[in-house]
Order: structure tokens, then C-alpha cells, then sequence
């Protein structure tokens, strides 16, 4: 992750491996007429998944159901069951 001030120095967080990915990864969108990176709807489904709370199942589930993120494609067969179970409250 490149400082604030754009200077190319990397911070140092340990952030997981995952989130350096989407960090590196992220793409740039217009927001209201600033220029940002943002995370894809996989990566952050991925992360969602990786923290593991309830309401973050929730929030995948809505970007499925707005079809912003296709369950077979951007989830992995194991992630997909974990949560459909979630979902049925197993």
C-alpha cells in the first residue's frame, strides 16, 4: 500500500495476504467526481468470508442477490455451502 501522499512508500501494516491482493488489485472508479480505488465485489466477498461474521454472510448475500457478485463464479464450491448453510440458519 502506497502512502497518502502518493511517494511510492509501502506501509506497514501486516495486513493479511488477502487484503494486500485487493489492495493491489482494486480498481479505479469516479465517486462523485473523485477518482478512487476500490475493492472488487470478489475480493471483498473473499474477505467477508474470511472475517466470518454474521452480518458480513449477510452483505454477500445481497451483493448475489443484486447480481453484483455470480455465487458460482465468484465464490469457491466450500465458501458457496458455508453460505447457503448460514443462510438456512444450519
Amino acid at each position: 500500500m502506497q502512502s497518502p501522499g502518493g511517494a511510492g512508500r509501502r506501509l506497514g501494516f501486516g495486513m493479511p495476504p488477502l487484503v494486500e491482493e485487493a489492495l493491489e488489485q482494486a480498481v479505479e472508479r469516479d465517486v462523485n467526481g473523485v477518482s478512487t480505488r476500490v475493492f472488487t465485489a470478489e475480493h471483498l466477498a473473499a474477505i467477508c468470508l474470511q472475517v466470518g461474521w454474521r452480518k458480513d454472510f449477510d452483505r454477500i448475500i445481497r451483493f448475489v442477490e443484486a447480481r453484483v457478485l455470480d455465487a458460482e463464479d465468484g465464490l469457491t464450491a466450500t465458501s458457496s455451502r458455508k453460505l447457503r448453510c448460514l443462510t438456512l440458519g444450519l
